[in-house]
């Protein structure tokens, strides 16, 4: 990627307003101008305390210029308290606008992007990633300004004060720079490997610790632990390998240091000698030097960072911009659809591998209980990502109140479409919420005296319970019951039950079938379901499996 190509992508991530992004960029770059000021004066003291007050035997000099190094000593640590604390706020509100920006992003994708994307690449990503934009568009920018000055104005200074030994160090400098210009392109390959490994990393982490009971339970313990071992192992090879790279760029600074105040001593010492320089002065032409390490170590670890954020601009990138996308349409009714639906002829297939439907044709109106099923793989589940616009017909069309599903506003949707999802998924700071308000647990009293919950309902209504992340403190059967409620609670007109009672005793299926028959009058719901029992309360029951292009219900 060219720097050119690197600074458009980067600029059209983190959508600055370009205004205000000056602006705050001149208000720390003049604390970091102040301090750094404040810090290339600071040794120049030394040599008058020498030169003019210890060796003159002149106190007064002493007590002036200790007290002026003094005065510029507060300034450098105030105005390096000013800048840090500037920096940071200025870079995280970017990084934080980003996050979001990316959150959303992810809000819109479609089901193509998850079976492209690992979920713990994104959180990568997502946490990780981004963060690294915080220095790079705030201090770094910044600090290569003001190293760049400092190289140039004690390089300048140097030679001043001493031409032989000041164009000998610009000299080394400029080989040290050619040094590091090499490193930086194997450093960006080894970011690239590295990065890589992490994102598998993270989604092994992600998948095992979120389904851990289920692997405890099925006794995958030893499997997963060895996996892990090994992949930690693998990270660690890999970050072993870009450690040593990125060392040698240590290890070319600290050479370039020590050779340049051997140099200087050496020269130096010869010219006090022949007194053509003082004590004090050759102690501050060493200070300088030192000094002038840092700006071109920095200089040169900016440009290896740079190289390294590559791989990772394009990922951020990559993500952001990715084309798999939610059909975008801004059809908004002023109230609740009608909820009656029509698959037109549909066709669709996952990957441009073979149809899953084929030709499927079907219209459920308010007021139906529509039962659909079949085997694995029949399309059951597909059904209800067509109709969340979480896939995208291949042939045919889907419509809603005769409206084409395309055309409506996503948010909107979903305001108007329920789903109880297969693993009955929570939300659960969302639920927890519910819990927190007397008036809608007098609600849920009702509804888990009606469902049968009385020995979790009592702990529920305590006032003190809380659903815990992925639903960690509850039975799969009383997340289904929670989960209806949830639906019952979002009173949206059109309601899909992805098998509702899977994790059911009988007792507990016949009271959600019986609640499901009360309290989901006047609505478009449609049941997925392997289980005979709840299929007594639908309309109609679809068997997709006997779909071939054409249209059969049973």
């Amino acid at each position: 990627m060219e720097l050119k190509t690197f600074l458009k992508r980067l600029l059209k991530i983190v959508d600055i307003e370009k205004k205000k992004y000056i602006v705050n960029q001149i208000k720390c770059f003049s604390f970091l101008m102040i301090y750094t000021i404040a810090s290339v004066i600071f040794p120049s003291f030394l040599s008058k305390i020498v030169d003019l007050g210890v060796v003159m035997g002149d106190v007064s000099n002493i007590v002036l210029y200790t007290t002026e190094m003094l005065i510029c000593g507060i300034l450098m640590v105030i105005f390096y308290y000013l800048q840090k604390v500037f920096f940071f706020k200025f870079g995280n509100d970017i990084v934080l606008r980003t996050k979001q920006k990316l959150y959303k992003k992810l809000n819109t994708v479609d089901i193509q992007f998850w079976n492209q994307y690992k979920v713990g690449d994104v959180l990568t990503i997502l946490d990780n990633d981004i963060e690294k934009l915080q220095e790079l568009l705030t201090s770094d920018i910044s600090e290569l300004v003001v190293n760049i000055c400092l190289c140039i104005g004690i390089s300048s200074y140097i030679i001043i004060l001493n031409p032989k030994i000041g164009i000998l160090v610009v000299v080394m400098s400029i080989i040290f720079a050619f040094i590091q210009r090499k490193v930086a392109n194997k450093s960006k390959e080894r970011m690239k490997k590295l990065r890589v490994t992490m994102g598998d990393f993270n989604s092994f982490s992600t998948e095992t610790i979120n389904n851990m009971p289920s692997l405890q339970m099925t006794g995958k313990t030893q499997y997963i632990k060895k996996m892990y071992a090994d992949k930690c192992d693998e990270l660690a090879k890999e970050g072993l390998d870009f450690t040593k790279t990125m060392c040698t760029v240590g290890m070319t600074g600290m050479s370039f240091n020590v050779l340049a105040i051997v140099i200087v001593l050496i020269l130096g010492a010869v010219d006090v000698s022949n007194n053509l320089i003082s004590v004090g002065l050759l102690f501050s032409m060493t200070i300088y030097v030192q000094r002038l390490y840092s700006p071109i170590v920095s200089i040169g670890n900016m440009f290896v960072k740079i190289k390294n954020f590559f791989p990772l601009l394009d990922n951020i990138y990559n993500v952001m911009f990715n084309e798999k996308n939610i059909i975008k349409g801004d059809y908004k009714h002023s109230s609740e659809l009608m909820g009656n639906i029509s698959f037109d002829n549909v066709w669709f297939g996952y990957n441009n591998e073979r149809f899953i439907l084929k030709g499927f044709t079907e219209t459920f109106n308010r007021g139906e209980i529509i039962g659909i099923v079949g085997n694995n793989g029949s399309g059951k589940t597909t059904l209800v990502r067509l109709l969340t616009k979480l896939c995208t017909v291949e042939r045919g069309k889907i419509e809603i109140d005769g409206i084409d599903i395309n055309t409506f506003d996503m948010e909107y949707l979903q305001t108007q479409i329920g789903v109880m999802t297969q693993n009955s998924y929570l939300l659960a700071e969302e639920f927890n919420n519910i819990l927190k308000s007397e008036k809608e647990l007098n609600k849920m009293k009702k509804f888990l005296e009606e469902m049968n919950f009385y020995e979790s309902g009592n702990s529920i209504l305590k006032g003190n319970f809380e659903v815990k992340e992925n639903n960690l403190n509850i039975s799969g059967g009383e997340a289904q019951k929670l989960a209806l409620y949830k639906l019952y609670l979002d009173n949206k007109p059109i309601c899909v039950l992805d098998e509702p009672t899977a994790a059911l005793d009988s007792n507990s299926e016949e009271k959600m079938i019986e609640f499901i028959k009360n309290h989901f009058k006047e609505k478009t719901v449609i049941i997925i379901t392997h289980k005979p029992q709840i299929l007594k309360i639908c309309n109609r029951i679809i068997k997709l499996e006997l779909y071939e292009g054409g249209k059969m219900t049973v």
